[in-house]
This record gives structure tokens, sequence and C-alpha cells, in this order.
């Protein structure tokens, strides 16, 4: 049986996730990078198809293409999100 994996040891993508975790910017795939990174072998093997479409579609060759979509700062979602749920209270 193939051993799993972990993101650092991933030499398909633990480059693109460091990148995208040195952009240091508050997009979608910056903060998903961060938390993947922290999981286990088994979580890994679970996450990294997703991980695979997502850099298929986001990815440019520099690693630096991410989608449009900032978090507001220091509450950790999308404004979008923020401005429905002020709404709704």
């Amino acid at each position: 049986m193939k051993d799993k994996l972990i993101a650092f040891d991933d030499t398909e993508l633990s480059d693109w996730l460091i990148d995208l975790i040195a952009d240091g910017s508050e997009d979608f795939l910056c903060a998903f990078a961060e938390a993947v990174v922290t999981a286990d072998a088994e979580d890994y093997s679970v996450i990294r198809p997703g991980l695979i479409e997502l850099k298929r579609k986001y990815c440019n060759g520099d690693h630096k293409q991410v989608p449009d979509r900032g978090l507001s700062p220091g509450r950790g979602m999308p404004p979008e999100i923020l401005n429905a749920r002020s709404q709704m209270q």
C-alpha cells in the first residue's frame, strides 16, 4: 500500500501551497492552504483531490493566481456573507 503524504511531502502540490501561504493575502485559497498544511496524512489524502482541481483551476504557472474573493479582516468571512448575516439579525 502506498504511504500517505502530508502537504510538505507532496512534490506536486507543496510549492503551490507554500506560495499561497507566502502571498499573505486574505483570499480563500491562501487561508485554505494554511489549514491544509496542518492536516495529518489521513485527512490530507481526503483533501488532496480537491487541491489538485483548485490548482488546475487557479494556478497560472507562477502560483500566484487566486480567486478574487477577499476575507473581511479579523472576521475570516467574505464581506458578502458578513453583510447577509448582519441583515438577518
